[in-house]
């Protein structure tokens, strides 16, 4: 009998460690930022794969572009991806695959569209600072939103357009600036999205005058240009990098889109005028 109980205790003395090893998990750190001095964090998704397991979404970083993930166990075979969030500000998010290790955070970079500070205010839901919003544009500005989320390059291309006309018809050039912003970002923001994933990246947009404020309208860079013209070829259109109507028709939704009336005031009522 006491020879009974030795052994068994010696079975379970040898079986403690495996049980506490396999109950054990360790932690792997994420951080996604910009490319840029000093780099912002971006939010964005964490995909994960193995050779046994397909891709899948992991979990989602916070505000700064952090996040966590518990791992079993930690190898090479283990690998994550980044793909930010606002598409329309980094265009390309998805980051390439990074193999898991523990010392330190994975870090992936993102290169920003190059869409200025008001535009980033808008796209997060924010009115920016000193805008005139008449009545009943904000729903239309939702409409906007909702479009851009739901990456329907088309519909977002023409309603932008539609509403940088009517600011710029009306001496508005903030407002107007940033809607001409999202036209152009998102028809180069599609543009690029069909390029391979391994070509180099500069900013889609820059200034119309180099040394300009944010608040003067944009151009598409040269990369994005390109790129531009390159999605006109395979539309069958004119490749002159310029974006369009036929072009935003050629976006996805472009085509089926009718233009709304935007808003319900008359339009004068745009135009800020002097209490007298």
């Amino acid at each position: 009998m006491r020879i009974l109980r030795v052994i068994c205790l010696v079975a379970v003395v040898a079986v403690m460690p495996v049980e506490f090893i396999s109950a054990q998990s360790i932690t792997v750190s994420f951080a996604v930022t910009t490319n840029d001095k000093p780099p912002v964090g971006v939010p964005a998704h964490i995909y994960r794969k193995t050779a046994t397991m397909p891709e899948q979404l992991a979990t989602d970083t916070d505000d700064e572009g952090k996040a966590t993930l518990p791992e079993a166990a930690c190898s090479a075979d283990v690998q994550y991806r980044a793909e930010a969030l606002a598409r329309i500000r980094f265009p390309r998010g998805r980051v390439r695959w990074e193999s898991c290790r523990l010392a330190g955070p994975i870090v992936f970079k993102v290169s920003s569209s190059g869409v200025s500070s008001k535009t980033e205010d808008f796209l997060s839901g924010k009115i920016p600072d000193g805008w005139v919003v008449p009545q009943d544009y904000e729903p239309v500005f939702v409409d906007l939103r909702k479009a851009i989320d739901e990456e329907r390059w088309g519909v977002a291309a023409k309603l932008s357009s539609q509403l940088a006309d009517r600011y710029r018809s009306a001496g508005l050039r903030n407002e107007a600036g940033t809607f001409a912003e999202i036209a152009l970002a998102g028809t180069a923001v599609y543009a690029t999205s069909q390029l391979p994933d391994d070509n180099a990246l500069d900013a889609l947009l820059k200034p119309k005058d180099p040394k300009a404020t944010f608040e003067t309208e944009t151009l598409l860079s040269p990369f994005a240009k390109k790129a531009v013209a390159d999605f006109q070829s395979s539309c069958g259109l004119p490749t002159d990098g310029i974006v369009g109507w036929q072009t935003m028709g050629c976006l996805p939704g472009g085509a089926g889109y009718t233009l709304p009336s935007v808003a319900t005031v008359p339009f004068q009522n745009l135009v800020v005028r002097p209490n007298t």
